[in-house]
């Protein structure tokens, strides 16, 4: 452990939060908008996602299979 990165709780942190050295902000941008004609979006619920496969069966938010069709009105 190092003293510099323990908090006021003495709990010890994997990375320094002042100088960002955790998470590179800009490998995740570029990600992002490199994919950004890869995102898809359910016709039920109206979630946006990117995908981790060519063809997800269903929607990550409302588990639903049949994310790809408008929910039919019942009248």
């Amino acid at each position: 452990m190092c003293p510099e990165t323990t908090g006021d709780a003495g709990v010890a942190w994997p990375h320094d939060l002042t100088t960002g050295d955790y998470h590179d902000k800009s490998r995740s941008m570029k990600k992002l908008i490199t994919n950004l004609g890869k995102l898809l979006k359910c016709l039920r619920c109206g979630f946006t996602w990117l995908p981790r496969t060519e063809s997800p069966k269903r929607c990550p938010k409302c588990k639903s299979y049949d994310w790809a069709q408008r929910k039919e009105k019942t009248t």
